[in-house]
């Protein structure tokens, strides 16, 4: 006897069934989202599969992966092709879903797609964390050009060097293109913080 096994894979919980050839239910149940832990459970319900299915998610290509290298017939397909199939269903529920994937098992209605491989997820990941970053940069970048404009400072275009009010250029050596000089730096006291104006060395107003 072949049997024919649906995955409904969850993020802590995977729903199987187990179909033979005629389509009789033959187990189901549920077990912990971990290869060791499904191949446990479909051992013994499970002696001769001839193909196990599960559509495509987070943790679907470690699954397949793992579970072949146990000697498992695993094939992932494209999930939007079998959520064609369960919207038929009046009421969802995670043992229906593995019910109608191991009947798409039997009945090989849904082509296999290719499962990538170890590498080929590291990349992704590195690359997708990239572009967030990225991401992340430019909105803190426009962030502060927006509030600083409020205060009547622009960036220049292409440039990350503020043009002060009144159009000074804080790149030039005397800020004679705007009418500004730039303002010697204010003492600062030995704490680190500058001193307040009018003050003397012992925070007493000068007369």
């Amino acid at each position: 006897m072949v049997e024919y096994v649906g995955l409904d894979v969850s993020k802590e919980e995977t729903a199987y069934c187990v179909m033979d050839r005629d389509g009789k239910v033959l187990a189901r149940g549920k077990a912990a989202s971990d290869p060791q832990a499904l191949f446990e459970a479909l051992k013994e319900p499970c002696p001769c599969p001839e193909r196990i299915v599960m559509e495509t998610g987070t943790l679907s290509h470690w699954l397949v992966r793992e579970l072949r290298a146990r000697g498992m017939p695993v094939e992932l397909i494209d999930a939007r092709q079998a959520h064609a199939v369960m919207k038929l269903q009046h009421n969802k529920t995670d043992a229906g879903d593995a019910e109608l994937l191991a009947e798409i098992a039997r009945t090989g209605f849904c082509r296999p797609v290719a499962v990538k491989s170890e590498d080929a997820q590291g990349d992704r990941i590195l690359l997708k964390a990239r572009a967030h970053l990225v991401g992340q940069r430019r909105d803190m970048e426009n962030t502060i050009r927006g509030l600083l404009a409020s205060l009547g400072h622009r960036f220049r275009e292409g440039r990350r060097q503020v043009c002060r009010p009144g159009g000074g250029d804080p790149g030039g050596s005397s800020g004679s293109r705007g009418g500004h000089r730039a303002s010697a730096p204010r003492p600062r006291r030995p704490g680190g913080f500058p001193r307040a104006a009018g003050q003397g060395s012992h925070g007493v107003r000068e007369g």
